[in-house]
């Protein structure tokens, strides 16, 4: 205990950030390992060539809905995590469906990358709330998942971890 109270507060501070950012990643590492999806986001393009190339890339699926108001604040920051991702992660933005609505590939051309997810796909992903972000590997396997709004920081780390799993 003497160590800690000669150090100094800076050197506190940073401990504590990387403590945290451990313990979060522990936590959607052990979430994400007890995932086990047997529908697949490939269900949701019926395009089969374009589901080819989506083949050993790794995926971040963003889960969200229209009604989600915490997705609405986090809009600015995803779209800042997303810019930082590297080309060879594909990025997914998996709405829930609303009354009436078919899963597959939005119909608006405004909104080209993204899919609509029935109650089938978000049950089989376990999606209780919203925003879920999903981390796989390029071999299929789901590194982390998360709910809420993640930091740069977290989202930079997490997205640098697929791509040595």
């Amino acid at each position: 205990m003497k160590f800690w109270k000669k150090l100094p507060y800076g050197w506190k501070v940073c401990m504590a950030f990387v403590l945290f950012f451990i313990s979060t990643l522990g936590f959607a590492h052990f979430r994400g390992k007890h995932t086990v999806p047997h529908l697949g986001v490939e269900s949701l393009e019926p395009n089969p060539e374009i589901v080819e190339s989506w083949e050993g890339k790794p995926k971040i699926l963003y889960f969200w809905a229209n009604w989600c108001s915490v997705c609405k604040v986090y809009k600015p920051i995803l779209d800042a995590n997303v810019s930082l991702i590297p080309s060879e992660i594909l990025f997914f933005s998996i709405r829930e469906a609303e009354d009436g609505e078919e899963a597959g590939r939005s119909k608006w051309e405004s909104e080209p990358d993204l899919y609509i997810a029935d109650y089938n796909l978000l049950k089989e992903w376990e999606v209780g709330a919203y925003p879920t972000t999903v981390f796989v590997s390029g071999s299929g396997k789901i590194l982390f998942s998360d709910t809420g709004i993640i930091s740069p920081i977290g989202f930079f780390l997490r997205s640098f971890f697929m791509k040595l799993f």
